[in-house]
């Protein structure tokens, strides 16, 4: 078992050092993070932080546009390119293809209020997340700074969206850097044939007497790290969807029940299936 404290921030200092150091190991893992009731999370898409840094000229705002040169105007342009990310056409792999379509029947089928997200699995999202720039209203300003969060589809690489941001801005002529920061990942997952997907999956199954099947995750999270240490991985856990990140956060005693009635049954299944 391992709790981190940094899996929000991209966690470098989490579980990526953990399993380098070889504090960590195994053939399996379960992390008990929220999800539906009887669909496990097990894939995620990429994630692709950046800040972007665009540069003017200062000078009195009553002689604007005429003179300096205006950052968040470059900015506005800017940010027209960098939400374009998201008309990008993403060819999704054939090995993916089922686990998208599974997750798009869950958004229509189960949480029916996501219905019209179903786009987002294939797409790559874009959330300009902050943004900062100028001095006072008649100054020109001559600095302008965002913060963007993007998650990417199966698809496309951390490169090749990095080559189109740079493409589409040195087109502008504008003044800019870039800079990653924070969560750095390509989208990833788990066969829902693996034996710890299966001892999951199934259990929910006869804990629940309801169809259980795993789904992708439109954000991403710890379970990448474990990928990449070639250790199959999943999430499932109780949750309360409308109180997370909130005040008061809570979930109910019964999902806390059956899950834990859960992970016993697929405790028991998958070492067994083991020997």
């Amino acid at each position: 078992m391992a709790i981190v404290p940094d899996e929000e921030t991209g966690g470098e200092y989490g579980v990526p050092w953990l399993l380098k150091n070889g504090h960590i190991q195994g053939d399996g893992c379960l992390i008990a993070e929220p999800s539906s009731r009887y669909n496990p999370t097990i894939g995620q898409k990429g994630a692709y932080w950046f800040r972007l840094d665009v540069f003017g000229e200062p000078g009195h705002g009553s002689l604007s546009p005429l003179a300096g040169g205006n950052a968040i105007r470059d900015m506005i342009r800017a940010l027209e390119e960098i939400q374009g990310l998201w008309d990008v056409e993403v060819q999704v792999p054939e090995e993916v293809r089922d686990l998208i379509e599974r997750s798009q029947r869950y958004m229509r089928e189960v949480e029916t209020d996501r219905e019209g997200f179903q786009p987002i699995l294939e797409h790559i999202s874009v959330n300009i997340g902050t943004i900062k720039g100028g001095t006072k209203s008649n100054m020109i300003p001559e600095s302008c700074t965002v913060e963007v969060d993007c998650r990417l589809p199966f698809g496309i690489s951390q490169e090749q969206v990095t080559e189109r941001i740079t493409e589409k801005l040195d087109a502008l002529d504008i003044r800019y850097e870039m800079n990653r920061f924070g969560f750095k990942s390509v989208a990833n997952h788990t066969p829902a044939e693996d034996p710890v997907c299966r001892a999951i999956i199934d259990n929910i199954t006869y804990v629940t007497n309801e169809e259980a099947y795993g789904v992708m995750q439109w954000a991403s999270s710890d379970a990448r790290h474990f990928r990449d240490h070639y250790i199959p991985v999943l999430q499932y856990g109780p949750a309360y969807l409308p109180s997370i990140h909130g005040y008061n956060e809570k979930v109910k005693v019964e999902d806390i029940v059956r899950c834990c009635k859960v992970y016993v049954a697929a405790v028991i299944d998958y070492l067994y299936s083991e020997e």
